[in-house]
């Protein structure tokens, strides 16, 4: 049976059984009595919710209801308007929520969503109560944060969910219990509408036990607010904050939107009119679709300043591009909560998204209270949410007086950032209560995020409209306060836009507020990225559109056609062949995939029944000339091809297809027509017959017919039942007056493989004949983007595989329009790889072969004729050198050694005429007066304040005899003692000193051999200090003195030559390397003046001479490449695709020729087959060489009982030549065939 429901968010929790001690009533019984799942096959949606426009619409209900059946179940004290009916069997609950929309005094109508828990089982033990504390501080460190508050019991959190074991050991001294009520007297004593509600309501059986027969919510609840310091079980993130339940979620785990608006409504009431300091709501369960019904209870919270902690999800999907609901709702009291594993990784199964997840939170392994005093591990974005609620309590209670924007910005935007929760949850961050940083929410200081609060961005962008005005304003908040005096700008699409401000001029509405705002008119059409500046992960997307299409009525075109049937299933999405592309209004599509619920698709297959309304919120190209929920059993879809390329198109038929549900009638089929083109870009849609006689479908009452592109849509119409049988629509593309528009862009040429050219064609017209316009750049996806490029055809080759984006800007006097498109590269498969190998050996062997064929020369011939030319080039240099203006090396040699040899005659012969002298006239002038004047010094040396060596050796030692015999002579004289009587007194007193200690030891008590040692050591370092101190009273002469003295004198001496080195026949070393230098210049600056004269060419000359030659080669060999054994490139990759192919067409050639050889039965043609064929067939396997239509071959199959077909995409599919046999098949739950498909395998039974 088919499921009307929405898609299953997680997979099943497993079984959990578990046993409930105490006996509170029946519901508790059962609980215990039976083992329940959390998750099995989804129920129907079996009530409806109406808004009514008003009291007096409302009155009157009654006429509207009764003739369709409806029951009304609930009616609101808050939601105005609002009531619940519940559908009879007859009815679906989506047929009834059309009907009843189209009531009078009804403003809107819907189908009761079903929701689900969001807990996933998880048998791993990690250390319990990680999420809170952990040695890897991968915790939201609750112990630190408690040390500031453990919240108050005069804050409670209202837990949505499967309900609370109220009696658990560790639950129950933080359970709310109604103040106002008297237990079990039957009375409603605090008239809120619900008897004896004590710990609250139970929505899903009607009554005000929300006792928990499922697991889930006491989970949830213990990790909010179980009690601590008790000495059992586990604590809560806020253990001393009250919890309050009311159930709505089945002991399944399945619940309805209406059981969830009633709980909102029940605890709005008791915030509102009872006192009840409600201030927040977890809630672990969504993945329904969206309920503005419920969306409108939510925003009732938020005016009463209830926050609302939603999980994410469990799905692995980003919540930007496929919503899910409530998380994604843009309620501002909403917190969406992903989750992360001890790692502080985001988990395998959390669904993500920057602008729909908030914050993430533990999740994985986490550990906590279920039914029946006992505890569980459970993972999920269930166990993350109320991680963040009890962290939600812990503020309030720290922060009573902040807002709730202010309470909820303490939770969502500050905490532990997480790199790997960059661009994947709003924040990117994770729940941390205290952190050393100063960044928790109890601990925050100097804390900055920064957030865009408008526009609303989807999927990271925002959409609007050319020449709109749109304002962007920026969110600056310091730990939930808003910060000023900061200085931002806006870039879009590369260009500065302006400055954003927060002094309350322009667009921004409030000065000082911490909002940054700008306003600026959109100058372009398609997608443009923007920045601002100073913001992190600042990137976001401004899609500006017009409705990219229009559907004009036209006359009516249906064709009866005879078309190839598709076999397709209800719910399918199939690529359909046609050899050629087809032009859509906004783009050309490769790659077409139908559906059997009347929607094309681009490039991805979508079957889903359920019709929406556009755009679908996604970057999708798709066609929806009639999307419902269809099937196509008994009726037909088939294509037919007409016309000659490239102006062929294509007729998609749908004929006679029933509706799903609820009926099989014949009656309820309808009947259309898609007509696509090659060359055209228009679409034309023919609706036959779309009457269903009596139901809310007919004419399209249950369907959405339009066309989206790349986030922009137009829409015909949504559950509106306004087509008319037997007319006609052409769908085409809308210009904007002043815009350019893009008449093609697309890839046109070239093999989609790395390292191969691909071409791109963009051609674009300006709007007016008057004016111009340009390709202001082209990104091409790998990190090219190419600035104002020509318009025409851009080669580019990408290195690696992949997808990648390309995105072309034109331009018409500073209006823009983007436009991308999505291409694959693919690497080359292992039989492309062989056969271009295969193609390029045989190309370059016959090349290789005979080269004068292809007007090239062999490298080995090019070689040798360039040697050839090179040396008689040579040869005619060398033999006539002069008329080349060249000398030959011998001769230049020869003359500049005659030239030299002249010069250097000369010189010698004349030195003085160069103000030169001869060596041996300088040597012998030198050493005279070098003599002279050391005869002059050593005679007189006092002249010179010199003192001879033998005199000063001489005095010297003098001075230093007296000195020594003077000391010794008298001593005392120095306070010094000779060494005979410095012994003779030491030996005395030591020998005294000696008596008195043998004497008197005792009073010595002795010295010992280490004290005698010292003492001698220091009478010897005494002696040692006061020779050195005072050397010369011992005939000696310090060391530092005599190397002082040596210096002095032989510094004296090195000086008298240097400043004199001519007087000892030397030359000055600087003088040398000058004469040296002067030489060496003169002889460089002659040999560059005249390099020729050397047998030289210049620098310059030798690197102008070696460029032009390397040029001249470079363009006989591009000019030229079969010369050079070389293949343009452009030809190499034309003969590879030519290769390719031709190799395809040669294995079909062989395989149509030969089948058997392939192990085939060519059965293509009716006259190979006969009754003795079929007999001998009997029972086996068969393939066929093309596909075959069975419409003709009930005689020839006659007896044949079935025919059995299975392939991976369809399974097993059957067919039969007589009525009744088919029917079983269909009966068995088959497809049934209309055809059988090339080289599939067959059964033929008998």
């Amino acid at each position: 049976m088919k499921s009307t429901s929405i898609a299953v968010l997680c997979c099943a929790l497993s079984l959990l059984s578990f046993t409930v001690n105490a006996v509170i009533s029946d519901k508790v019984k059962a609980a215990s009595q039976s083992g329940k799942g959390a998750y099995s096959t989804k129920p129907q949606p079996s009530a409806i919710i109406v808004k009514w426009q008003n009291k007096q619409s409302q009155s009157v209900s009654a006429s509207s209801v009764n003739p369709m059946g409806l029951v009304k179940r609930k009616s609101f004290k808050h939601l105005t308007g609002m009531e619940i009916y519940n559908v009879p069997a007859h009815l679906s609950a989506k047929e009834a929520a059309v009907l009843m929309a189209r009531q009078p005094g009804v403003e809107s109508a819907e189908p009761e969503v079903i929701f689900e828990v969001l807990a996933i089982p998880n048998d791993e033990h990690f250390d319990q109560l990680w999420g809170l504390d952990n040695q890897y501080d991968t915790d939201i460190n609750a112990p630190e944060a408690w040390d500031i508050t453990q919240g108050n019991e005069q804050i409670v959190i209202g837990v949505i969910d499967s309900g609370i074991d109220y009696q658990h050991e560790d639950l129950a001294p933080n359970v709310w219990q109604n103040p106002n009520e008297i237990p079990s007297n039957g009375i409603d004593d605090d008239g809120n509408g619900y008897i004896d509600d004590i710990y609250g309501i139970d929505t899903y059986n009607n009554d005000t036990d929300p006792y928990d027969d499922n697991a889930h919510g006491t989970h949830v609840a213990g990790t909010i607010a179980a009690k601590a310091n008790n000495s059992i079980g586990i604590a809560g993130v806020a253990p001393n904050v009250k919890i309050i339940s009311c159930k709505f979620i089945s002991s399944w785990g399945w619940g309805t939107s209406a059981g969830a608006i009633e709980c909102l409504d029940y605890f709005y009431d008791l915030k509102m009119n009872h006192n009840i300091n409600i201030i927040a709501t977890n809630n672990s369960w969504g993945g329904g679709l969206e309920s503005q019904l419920l969306k409108d209870a939510i925003e009732k919270h938020n005016q009463a300043n209830i926050a609302f902690i939603a999980a994410a999800g469990n799905s692995s999907i980003n919540l930007d591009s496929f919503p899910q609901y409530p998380a994604a709702y843009d309620n501002e009291n909403i917190v969406s909560v992903a989750a992360v594993n001890i790692e502080e990784n985001l988990a395998y199964f959390s669904n993500y998204g920057t602008q729909n997840v908030d914050i993430a939170a533990p999740g994985v392994g986490i550990y906590s209270t279920i039914p029946g005093n006992s505890y569980e591990y459970f993972s999920g974005t269930s166990m993350a949410a109320p991680h963040v609620a009890g962290a939600y309590a812990l503020v309030d209670s720290l922060y009573p007086d902040y807002t709730l924007s202010q309470k909820i910005n303490l939770i969502s935007k500050v905490g532990k950032t997480q790199p790997a929760l960059q661009g994947r949850v709003g924040s990117g961050k994770s729940l941390a209560l205290w952190t050393d940083d100063n960044s928790g929410s109890l601990n925050c200081q100097d804390s900055l995020s920064t957030t865009i609060v408008s526009p609303v961005l989807l999927n990271g962008g925002v959409k609007t409209a050319p020449d709109e005005e749109l304002v962007v304003n920026l969110s600056v908040l310091d730990c939930g306060v808003p910060v000023i005096g900061q200085s931002y700008e806006l870039f879009v699409g590369g260009e500065k836009v302006g400055d954003l401000n927060d002094a309350g001029l322009d667009a921004d509405l409030t000065a000082n507020d911490g909002i940054y705002s700008i306003a600026f008119t959109v100058d372009f059409i398609g997608q443009a990225p923007a920045t601002i500046s100073g913001v992190v992960s600042n990137v976001f997307y401004i899609n500006s559109s017009v409705e990219p299409a229009k559907f004009e009525k036209t006359d009516y075109q249906y064709q009866e056609v005879v078309g190839t049937p598709i076999s397709i299933y209800e719910e399918e999405s199939k690529l359909i062949d046609l050899g050629f592309s087809v032009a859509w209004p906004l783009g050309t599509v490769d790659n077409l995939y139908i559906s059997a619920n009347g929607l094309f698709s681009a490039d991805f297959a979508f079957g889903y029944g359920w019709n929406f309304p556009l755009p679908g919120g996604s970057s999708a190209h798709v066609f929806l000339p009639y999307h419902d929920d269809l099937h196509p059993a008994n009726g037909q879809i088939s294509y037919q091809v007409s016309g000659e390329a490239p102006n062929r198109q294509v007729i998609f038929d749908y004929k006679n297809v029933e509706y799903f549900y609820p009926d099989w009638d014949d009656e309820s089929t309808i009947s259309f027509q898609v007509v696509m083109f090659e060359s055209k870009n228009e679409i034309h849609v023919n609706y036959k017959d779309l009457l269903d006689p009596g139901s809310y479908r007919s004419n399209g009452g249950s369907a959405t017919v339009g066309y989206e592109y790349n986030g922009q849509a137009v829409q015909l119409l949504y559950n509106e039942p306004i087509l008319d049988n037997e007319t006609s629509y052409i769908v085409k593309a809308v210009t904007v007056a002043g815009y350019p528009t893009f008449n093609q862009f697309e890839l046109t040429g070239g093999v989609a493989r790395p390292g191969f050219e691909m071409t791109f064609t963009v051609n674009a017209q300006a709007s007016t004949a008057d004016n111009t316009v340009s390709l202001v750049s082209l990104d091409l996806g790998d990190g090219t983007v190419l600035s104002n490029p020509d318009l025409g055809e851009i080669n580019h080759v990408y290195s690696q595989a992949g997808v990648y984006k390309i995105t072309a800007r034109i331009s018409e006097n500073g209006k823009s329009v983007y436009r991308s498109i999505n291409i694959l590269v693919e690497d080359l498969t292992e039989d492309e790889q062989q056969i271009i190998d295969l193609v390029t050996q045989s190309t370059i062997s016959l090349v290789q072969s005979t080269p004068a064929d292809y007007g090239l020369v062999s490298q080995s011939q090019h070689e040798i004729d360039i040697a050839t030319a090179e040396q008689a080039r040579q040869d005619l240099i060398v033999a006539n050198p002069e008329n080349y203006q060249l000398v030959s090396q011998a001769k230049y040699v020869a003359d500049i050694s005659t030239a030299e040899q002249a010069r250097q005659d000369l010189i010698v012969a004349n030195p003085e005429n160069y103000q030169l002298v001869s060596q041996a006239k300088y040597l012998a002038d030198i050493a005279t007066a070098e003599q002279a004047r050391q005869d002059l010094i050593i005679a007189n040396p006092e002249n010179y304040q010199l003192v001879s060596q033998a005199k000063y050796l001489a005095d010297i030692a003098t001075a230093e005899r007296a000195r020594q015999d003077l000391i010794v002579a008298n001593p005392e004289n120095y306070q010094l003692v000779s060494q005979a009587k410095y012994v003779a007194d030491i030996a005395t007193a030591e020998q005294a000193r000696q008596d008195l200690i043998v004497a008197n030891p005792e009073n010595y008590q002795l010295v010992s051999q280490v004290k005698y040692v010292a003492d001698i050591a220091a009478a010897e370092q005494a002696r040692q200090e006061l020779i050195i101190a005072k050397p010369q009273d011992y005939n000696l002469v310090s060391q530092s003195k005599y190397e002082t003295d040596i210096a002095d004198a032989e510094l004296a001496r090195q000086n008298l030559v240097i400043a004199n080195p001519l007087n000892y026949n030397l030359v000055s070393n600087a003088q040398y390397l000058a004469d040296i230098a002067t030489a060496e210049q003169a002889r460089q600056n002659l040999v560059i003046a005249n390099p020729l004269n050397y047998n030289l060419v210049s620098q310059a000359q030798y690197t102008a001479d070696i460029l032009a030659a390397e040029n001249a080669r470079q363009a006989l060999v591009i000019a030229n490449p079969t010369n050079y054994d070389l293949v343009a490139k452009a030809v190499h990759e034309a003969a590879i695709a030519d290769a390719i192919q031709l190799a395809k067409d040669n294995k079909e050639a062989e395989i149509d020729q030969n089948p058997a050889q392939f192990g085939l039965i060519k059965l293509n043609t009716l006259s190979l087959i006969d009754q003795t064929v079929i007999e001998a067939l009997a029972t086996g396997t068969h393939l066929l060489g093309s596909p075959q239509p069975l419409s003709e071959f009930e005689t020839l199959f006659a007896s044949v009982k079935f025919i059995w077909l299975y392939t991976d995409e369809l399974g097993f599919s059957g067919w039969a030549p007589d009525q009744a046999n088919r029917d079983k098949i269909v009966a068995s739950g088959y497809q049934l065939l209309t055809e059988i498909p090339a080289g599939v395998g067959f059964w033929v039974k008998k």
